[in-house]
C-alpha cells in the first residue's frame, strides 16, 4: 500500500512538472502571435537642428489621449533617427525635446497614413527650462546618462531592481551586475555618497523602488575631480537620485516570514538622508536556505582603494590567496544565514568627508556529496566510490573607515583604514571506496584569517598641464588553519611516518603572516592638447614568513613529530620589486594611444634552513589602442606582459600535507611567471534599432609557468612544482547580441575557451587540449499589462583532448521565468529549470530540475505587504554535474534542500 501511495505522489508530481511546462511554453507562443496581430503603427523618422545636424539622444514622446493605453516613447540614436509602435485607434500628442532646444509638437490621428516625420528644433532662449528638463524620460550631457525614472514605472516595481530591468540600453544579470552600453558599472553612490562596496547587488536588492526619483550613469567618473583632465578613468559609475520627501527621513522596508514550523525569515532595510548625513542599514537572518552575502558580495566589499592602489603592482605581482571563504554554492541540505551591514557617510565640512562601514556575516551549513571518480592511469587506473558530509560555520567581518580632505580645488588627500576578518570550522565524515575496500575519514578544520589595510593618497593639480599623485599603501595579513585528519586505517603510507595505532589522528598547523608595502609617485604632463606623456616610479615591498608542521597523536596522548621524516616548514620570504615606467598617450582622430614599459629590479630572499638569493631585471611593456568611431561604437585592444611570483607554500623545501590522500613538496628555485596577455574588445549600441553588441578576444600564452609533477598510486597524491618554458596557451572569445523587435527581446550569448598545455603525471608529460562552448539564446517579453516571461536554452560542451583520446560531457537547460501583474496590487513570479547532462563517453545521462514561484499582494495605498512561496517546488532531491580534467573524471550527486514553504509580511516605512 505504502508504495503504491508513494507511486502516485511521483506520478502526480511528474505530471505537474509537464502541465507548467506545456503552460510555459503555450504563453510564449500566445504572447508571441498577440503581439504579432496587434494593431500598432510604426512611426519613424530624423530629428535635426536648424542646419540640418542630427541631434543624438533627443526624447521623442507620444502622449495618448485614452490614459489607459499608456506612454510611449522613443531616443534618437547617433544619427538623430527615432521609432515609435503607436495603437492604430488611439489619438497621440507627439512631443520633441531637447536640452537647449524649444519643444516641438503635433498630433497623430487615429489611421493616420503619416510614417516617416522629420523635425527640426529651434534653439531655446531658456536653456534650463525647468518643464523641458522634467519631461525627458532620458538626458545625455558628455558623460553622463540620465534617466526619470518616473516615465519607465509600470506600479509594480517594490526594489530598486524593478526598475533598472525597465531603463532602455542597460543590461542587469541574475547576480546584480549592471551594464550599461556594454560597460560593467564598477561604482555605485547614492546621492553623490558611497553605499557601501563597489558592487550594485546591494543596492539593487534593498533600495525600495519608491524612494528613487532618477539614476545617473557616469562614465570616465574620477573621484578627485581635476584629474579627468590628466588621468583617463575606465570607472563607471552608477548614482542613485533620491526623491525629496526621503530626506531628513528615514524609509526603507523590514519583512519576516515563516513555514509555522522550523523555518524563518527576517529581512530590514533602514535607511536615513539628509543634506549631510546618511545612514544606511542591511539586516538579515534566515534558516530557509536564502545566501544573502555571498563570495562575489565579498569581493565587491574587498574594494575601496583610491586613484593611485586601485590597478595593483602594475604588470607584476605576488600571489595572494583571498581571506574569504563564502564560496556561493546553493548545493547544502541545511543552510542559517545571519547578516548584518552599517554604512555611515557625513559631510563634516566643506573640505572633509567621512565615512565607515561595518559587515558581519555568519553562516552555519550542512553538506552532503557522492562523487564517481574515475583516473586515467594507464595500466594503473583505478575507479573510486567516494561520499563526503558534514557541518560548516563560518563568520566573516569587514570594516573600513575613510576620510577626503580636499583643502582646495588643486589638490586632495585621501586616507583608508580597513580590517578583514574570516573564520570557517567544519566536521567532516569522507568514505571512499576502491576495489570494494572501504576506508572512513573524518576531517576537522579550523581556518581564521586577520587582515589589516592602510591607504594614504596625495594628489596636487601643479598647473594646468602638470599634476603629480603620491600613495603608500600597508597591508598586514595573518592566517592559521588547522586541520585533523582521524582514521581507523592507515593514511598516506609510505609518504607518512605512522606509528601503529588503534585510531590514527593526523594533526597539522599552518602559519603565515604577510607584511606588504607599496609606494608609488605618478607625474602627468600633458605636452598638448592631445598627446601625454605619464612618468611612474614605486616600490613593491613583501616579507612573508610560513610554517608547517604535521604530527600523529597516539591513543596514549603522546605525539609522534615528522619533522625527522622530512615534513615541516619554517620559510622567510624577502621580495623587493623598485620600478619605474614610463608611457606616452595620445590622440588621433577618432583613435587614442597608449604605449609604455615598466621596468622591473627584482630582489628576493628566502630563508628555510638554507638560503636561497636572487635577483633579476625585466621590461614588461604595455599598449592600449582604442577607437571612438561613434558615441556608441568602440573598439578596444590591448597588449600587456606580466609577472606573477609563486605563494609560499610553493616555495617550501619541505613536505606538507594537503590532506588525507595527499602530500606535496615545495621548490625553492622558483621564480616568477612570465604570460602574454593580448584583448580585443568591441560594442556597438543602436536605440533606434533597439541593438546591442559585444565581441570579446583574450589571448594568454605563458612564456614561463608553474606546473606540478604528480603521481597518483590509489589514495596516495604527490605534488611537485617546477617553473616550464610554454607549459599552457589559452584562446577565449565571448559575444552577446541583444535586439529589440515590438514587445520583444532577443538575445544570444556566446562563450567559447579553448586552452593548450602540459601535464606530468607518474613521470610521463602529456599535452592536453581543452575546449569548453556555452550558447545561450533568450526570448525575453516586455508588457506593461499582459504577463512577461523569459524563455532561454542553454546548451554547453566541455571537452579534454589527449593522446589516450577525448572525454567529453554535454549540459542541455532550458529555462522559464514568468511575471504577471494583476488585480491592482498582485504580483506573480514563476521560474523553472531542467538541466539534462550527458557523459558523451559512456552515453550515462541525468535530469535534476528546479522550481521556484510566489505571490506578493499590496494595495498601491497601503505599506502592508504579503507574499507566499515556495522554494523547490517539487522537492528535487539531489543535483548532478559532470567534470573532467588531466587524468580525473567526476560524476558529483550534491544534495540539496527541500521544499519550502513561507508566507511572508512587509511593510514599507
Amino acid at each position: 500500500m505504502l508504495f503504491k501511495t508513494l507511486r502516485l505522489i511521483n506520478t502526480i508530481t511528474l505530471n505537474i512538472k509537464t502541465v507548467i511546462t506545456k503552460i510555459f511554453f503555450t504563453t510564449a507562443l500566445s504572447l508571441f502571435f498577440l503581439s504579432t496581430w496587434a494593431q500598432e503603427r510604426s512611426i519613424s523618422g530624423i530629428v535635426t537642428d536648424s542646419l540640418q545636424n542630427p541631434l543624438p539622444w533627443a526624447n521623442v514622446i507620444a502622449i495618448p489621449k485614452d490614459k489607459s493605453e499608456g506612454m510611449k516613447f522613443a531616443i534618437t540614436d547617433e544619427k538623430g533617427r527615432y521609432k515609435l509602435l503607436l495603437s492604430k485607434k488611439t489619438v497621440y500628442e507627439i512631443s520633441v525635446t531637447f536640452l537647449g532646444y524649444e519643444k516641438f509638437s503635433y498630433q497623430i490621428l487615429p489611421d493616420n497614413p503619416i510614417q516617416n516625420v522629420t523635425i527640426k528644433l529651434k534653439p531655446s532662449n531658456n536653456l534650463l527650462g525647468e518643464v523641458v528638463i522634467m519631461e525627458q524620460p532620458v538626458t545625455k550631457n558628455h558623460d553622463t546618462l540620465s534617466y526619470n525614472v518616473e516615465a519607465f514605472k509600470t506600479g509594480d516595481e517594490r526594489k530598486l531592481k524593478d526598475i533598472v530591468e525597465k531603463l532602455p540600453g542597460i543590461e542587469m544579470d541574475k547576480n546584480g551586475q549592471i551594464t550599461v552600453q556594454g560597460k560593467k558599472v564598477t561604482k555605485l553612490t547614492v546621492d553623490g555618497r558611497d553605499f557601501f562596496g563597489s558592487g550594485t547587488k546591494m543596492a539593487v536588492d534593498n533600495i525600495p523602488a519608491d524612494a528613487v526619483k532618477g539614476i545617473d550613469f557616469v562614465d570616465k567618473y574620477q573621484s578627485v575631480g581635476f584629474l579627468r583632465d590628466f588621468d583617463e578613468s575606465e570607472e563607471l559609475a552608477m548614482n542613485i537620485k533620491l526623491k525629496k520627501d526621503k530626506k531628513k527621513f528615514a524609509f526603507g522596508s523590514v519583512e519576516a516570514g515563516s513555514d509555522f514550523e522550523d523555518k524563518y525569515l527576517g529581512h530590514a532595510n533602514l535607511f536615513y538622508y539628509s543634506p549631510k548625513t546618511n545612514i544606511n542599514f542591511i539586516g538579515d537572518a534566515n534558516n530557509a536556505g536564502q545566501q544573502f552575502f555571498t563570495y562575489s558580495n565579498a569581493l565587491d566589499f574587498n574594494g575601496g582603494y583610491g586613484s593611485m592602489m586601485r590597478d595593483g603592482i602594475f604588470g607584476n605581482s605576488v600571489y595572494d590567496s583571498d581571506l574569504y571563504s563564502l564560496i556561493e554554492s546553493k548545493d547544502y541540505t541545511s543552510r542559517e544565514n545571519l547578516f548584518g551591514a552599517l554604512n555611515l557617510n557625513s559631510q563634516l565640512s566643506n573640505k572633509l568627508k567621512f565615512s565607515v562601514y561595518a559587515i558581519g556575516s555568519g553562516t552555519k551549513s550542512g553538506s552532503e556529496r557522492l562523487t564517481d571518480k574515475e583516473y586515467f592511469l594507464g595500466e594503473s587506473g583505478y575507479k573510486e566510490l567516494y561520499s563526503t558530509n558534514g557541518n560548516t560555520e563560518s563568520k566573516f567581518g569587514n570594516s573600513k573607515v575613510v576620510f577626503d580632505y580636499t583643502p582646495s580645488d588643486m589638490e586632495s588627500f585621501y586616507f583608508m583604514t580597513k580590517v578583514k576578518y574570516s573564520e570557517d570550522i567544519s566536521y567532516k565524515k569522507d568514505i571512499s571506496d576502491i576495489d570494494d575496500i572501504s576506508s572512513e575519514f573524518k576531517q576537522n578544520s579550523d581556518n581564521a584569517a586577520v587582515a589589516l589595510t592602510q591607504n594614504i593618497e596625495w594628489h596636487k593639480k601643479l598647473s594646468k598641464d602638470r599634476a603629480l599623485s603620491a600613495g603608500i599603501s600597508y597591508n598586514y595579513n595573518n592566517k592559521s588553519p588547522r586541520q585533523q585528519w582521524i582514521s581507523e586505517s592507515p593514511l598516506l603510507q609510505g609518504l607518512v611516518p605512522l606509528v601503529a595505532d588503534s585510531i590514527y589522528r593526523i594533526n597539522q598547523l599552518n602559519g603565515g603572516i604577510s607584511n606588504r608595502l607599496n609606494l608609488i609617485a605618478k607625474h602627468y604632463w600633458n605636452i598638448t592638447n592631445l598627446s601625454q606623456i605619464n612618468i611612474s616610479v614605486g616600490n613593491y615591498y613583501v616579507n612573508d614568513t610560513y610554517s608547517t608542521s604535521e604530527n600523529q597523536q597516539l591513543s596514549d596522548g603522546s605525539t609522534v613529530d615528522f619533522s625527522q621524516s622530512g615534513f615541516g616548514n619554517q620559510m622567510s620570504l624577502f621580495f623587493n620589486d623598485l620600478f619605474i615606467s614610463t608611457h606616452y598617450k595620445f590622440k588621433k582622430g577618432v583613435s587614442i594611444v597608449n604605449a609604455g614599459v615598466y621596468t622591473h629590479y627584482f630582489l628576493w630572499d628566502i630563508e628555510q634552513g638554507s638560503k636561497t638569493a636572487k635577483q633579476k631585471i625585466a621590461f614588461l611593456p604595455d599598449v592600449s589602442l582604442k577607437f571612438k568611431f561613434t558615441s556608441t561604437m568602440d573598439l578596444n585592444l590591448d597588449y600587456q606582459i606580466k609577472s606573477q611570483f609563486p605563494q609560499s607554500q610553493n616555495l617550501t623545501e619541505n613536505y606538507s600535507l594537503q590532506n588525507y590522500y595527499s602530500v606535496m613538496k615545495g621548490n625553492p628555485t622558483l621564480e616568477n611567471e612570465l604570460y602574454h596577455t593580448a584583448s580585443v574588445y568591441y560594442s556597438l549600441f543602436s536605440m533606434f534599432r533597439k541593438l546591442m553588441l559585444y565581441i570579446r578576444f583574450d589571448f594568454n600564452k605563458k612564456i614561463s609557468g608553474i606546473l606540478y609533477q604528480t603521481k597518483i598510486e590509489e589514495q596516495k597524491h604527490y605534488n611537485f612544482p617546477v617553473l616550464l618554458n610554454n607549459p599552457e596557451t589559452s584562446y577565449s572569445f565571448s559575444s552577446s547580441v541583444s535586439k529589440g523587435v515590438r514587445k520583444f527581446r532577443f538575445v544570444i550569448n556566446l562563450n567559447v575557451r579553448l586552452s593548450d598545455y602540459l601535464q606530468e603525471i607518474n613521470g610521463n608529460m602529456a599535452s592536453y587540449r581543452s575546449i569548453n562552448q556555452m550558447y545561450m539564446p533568450e526570448i525575453r517579453t516586455n508588457y506593461k499589462k499582459w504577463p512577461n516571461i523569459s524563455v532561454g536554452y542553454q546548451i554547453g560542451q566541455s571537452q579534454l583532448i589527449s593522446a589516450e583520446g577525448k572525454n567529453a560531457m554535454i549540459t542541455g537547460k532550458p529555462t522559464f521565468s514568468f511575471k504577471y501583474d494583476f488585480l491592482k496590487g498582485m504580483i506573480l513570479n514563476a521560474n523553472y529549470f531542467i538541466e539534462h547532462n550527458k557523459d558523451q563517453t559512456t552515453g550515462q545521462t541525468n535530469r535534476f530540475d528546479m522550481a521556484n514561484v510566489s505571490i506578493y499582494y499590496q494595495h498601491k495605498k497601503s505599506p502592508w505587504g504579503f507574499e507566499v512561496s515556495a522554494t523547490n517546488l517539487f522537492d528535487s532531491k539531489a543535483r548532478i554535474s559532470y567534470s573532467v580534467s588531466d587524468y580525473l573524471s567526476e560524476i558529483n550527486k550534491n544534495y540539496i534542500m527541500p521544499r519550502i514553504f513561507l508566507v511572508t509580511i512587509s511593510y514599507n516605512l
